[in-house]
């Protein structure tokens, strides 16, 4: 809305008939509680369920004003949660050798794109000539010689592509609470930081997460 001063606006509609209801001015959390507050407290504790994305403020805004209303967030956006954190945490590995071994640096910004895929879509038994690398590998190859590099990147790869496989599935719904452990096959310490992350990444909280596929 040009007409507005803040930079975004809040659109909000109905999640079946998809009927724009209204457009709140400021997407701020401040905007959004004045807002839906002004809706009598009977009305508002009998919402069943909201639909949003990711954006910390309406994840607050909802507990707020809506206590009893169960979140619906769309899969991709969870995906791309979990993507970032895999980054980021790839990104703290690389910095670690920035001065200390540049050759393991280079590998790290290079390859980057590849630890975001699924394991299961990286060749295994195709071997040819990467640069950065004296032998021949596969795509699975670089993969696997990144993560044995750091044990929390190892993790956080493998708890990040388990949430995300599972939120590929045919059941109608998939609870995040399912997945109140991370993987043991690294170092209790490394998945312990690794959940930690995710669990602050993903906003895993009391809210009753439901995620429609």
């Amino acid at each position: 809305m040009k007409s507005v001063d803040s930079a975004m606006s809040f659109i909000f509609c109905d999640a079946v008939s998809h009927r724009g209801i209204d457009i709140v001015e400021d997407r701020k959390q401040e905007a959004l509680m004045r807002y839906f507050l002004r809706y009598d407290r009977l009305a508002r504790h009998r919402m069943k369920t909201v639909t949003i994305d990711m954006y910390a403020p309406y994840i607050n805004g909802v507990q707020t004003c809506f206590p009893h209303a169960k979140l619906i967030i769309d899969p991709f956006h969870l995906v791309q949660a979990l993507n970032r954190e895999v980054n980021r945490t790839r990104i703290q590995v690389m910095n670690q050798y920035r001065h200390q071994y540049r050759p393991l640096y280079n590998k790290f910004k290079r390859y980057w794109k590849r630890l975001l895929k699924h394991p299961k879509h990286l060749p295994r038994a195709k071997y040819k000539k990467y640069r950065l690398f004296p032998e021949w590998k596969t795509s699975h190859g670089i993969v696997q010689y990144l993560l044995d590099v750091d044990d929390t990147l190892g993790s956080n790869h493998e708890y990040a592509h388990a949430l995300a496989e599972a939120l590929k599935k045919e059941t109608s719904t998939i609870s995040i609470h399912s997945f109140t452990t991370p993987p043991r096959s690294r170092s209790h310490r490394a998945c312990a930081e690794s959940y930690a992350h995710l669990k602050s990444t993903m906003n895993i909280s009391p809210i009753p997460w439901r995620i429609p596929l």
